[in-house]
């Protein structure tokens, strides 16, 4: 939960991220902060509205992973594994500390109006099949 309320936002609602069948996927590159209350989505990426319990995230602190070790035991990754490792390949990141995605979510950062933080990086949104 974040330590600030954004529900009074014009926008809180109405991003229109919410999409089924779609994964986004954000990977940390700096080690988390200690403070286990810090929201990553609302806090450091602009999104408003989201639903808590259709998030998943892992965490390696301080030492650098691959991709697919990150990811490999996610729900549903079998299906979309290669292509977030695809698409953070094309955008030189093959290493990360820490991932957060989110489910039947279809993040576009053109559509938020707070500051988006520089970390954790927003790698794409993809399809997933349920296994």
């Amino acid at each position: 939960m974040s330590k600030v309320d954004y529900s009074n936002e014009v926008d809180y609602y109405e991003q229109g991220f919410e999409e089924e069948g779609i994964v986004s996927v954000w990977l940390g590159i700096e080690p988390l902060t200690n403070d286990e209350e810090t929201d990553v989505l609302q806090e450091l990426c602009g999104v408003g509205y989201y639903d808590i319990s259709s998030q998943e995230g892992e965490c390696f602190d301080f030492q650098d992973t691959d991709i697919t070790s990150l990811i490999h035991n996610m729900s549903y990754s079998n299906s979309f594994i290669d292509l977030v490792v695809e698409a953070a390949k094309r955008k030189n990141i093959n290493s990360a500390k820490w991932v957060t995605l989110q489910y039947d979510f279809n993040y576009n950062p053109e559509k938020v109006n707070r500051t988006i933080s520089p970390d954790p990086l927003f790698i794409g949104a993809f399809p997933y099949k349920e296994d």
